[in-house]
This record gives C-alpha cells, sequence and structure tokens, in this order.
C-alpha cells in the first residue's frame, strides 16, 4: 500500500527529527497569529473587560468619579491585579504621549497575547519529558 505525501507516519518523522526547531517555529506562527488577532480586534468580547478593569483603573488615574464605578467597586468583590495591570499599561502609554484608547487597547491584547504565550512556553517545558521520542510529535502537533 503506497503512503500518501502528507500521512501521519511522515509527519511525526519529520517533527521527531527536529523537534526543536518545529517547537520554535510553531511558537512563532502562535506569536504572529496573536499579533494578527490583537490588531484585528475592535471592541471588547464582554462588558467586564471594560467596565471591571478599565474603568477601576481609570478610576485610579482620575479618569472618572466614583459616581461612574460599577457597584462592584464599592463592594470590593473584584480582584485587582488586572486593573493595576492596566493602570500601569496607561501609565506607560502615558509616558510615551500615546492617547489614543485604540492603541492602548491594542497594547492590551498583546500584552494578553504574550502572557498567554509565555504559559504556553511554560506548560510545554515543564510537561515535555512525560512524552517519550516517538510521542513527543503528537504532543507538539
Amino acid at each position: 500500500m503506497k503512503e500518501s505525501m502528507f500521512s501521519v507516519s511522515k509527519v511525526v518523522s519529520l517533527v521527531n527529527s527536529g523537534y526543536e526547531s518545529i517547537k520554535k517555529l510553531i511558537l512563532f506562527f502562535v506569536a504572529l497569529l496573536y499579533v494578527i488577532t490583537a490588531y484585528n480586534s475592535m471592541g471588547m468580547y464582554y462588558a467586564d473587560e471594560h467596565f471591571q478593569i478599565v474603568e477601576f483603573a481609570n478610576y485610579r488615574l482620575g479618569v472618572n468619579s466614583l459616581n461612574d464605578m460599577a457597584w462592584e467597586y464599592d463592594a470590593k468583590i473584584r480582584p485587582s491585579i488586572q486593573p493595576v495591570i492596566c493602570y500601569f499599561l496607561i501609565k506607560l502609554f502615558g509616558f510615551f504621549s500615546i492617547k489614543n484608547p485604540y492603541i492602548i487597547s491594542f497594547g492590551f491584547r498583546l500584552l494578553t497575547g504574550f502572557l498567554s504565550l509565555m504559559a504556553i512556553v511554560y506548560f510545554i517545558r515543564k510537561t515535555e519529558f512525560h512524552f517519550t521520542k516517538k510521542k513527543i510529535s503528537y504532543y507538539i502537533i
């Protein structure tokens, strides 16, 4: 029986032969995909992205008043790490005189993509030893 040009065994042997270079290539394309997605995304996925993160940071920056805040602010039921990161990122953009909210939102999305990519790399490094050389190709694909 003749093997097709794109058979699973050929892909597996290709990945096994250059695992590190293939891994870097895949991560590069994932990073490129994140940048393209961050650039082409408009608006927010859910209103909480804005009202629970950006508005809290804007309040700390003096852009919003306490009357503009959601009820969760007074109730103190939301975690603060994302608004703090947002606050410092807005301050960083302000240092470079960037006030355009679309550029700032793009920066938020790039940061999220970068942190996601770092989590993926960390996961791969911590778990790839569980796989044999033969099965590592299925893991990376």
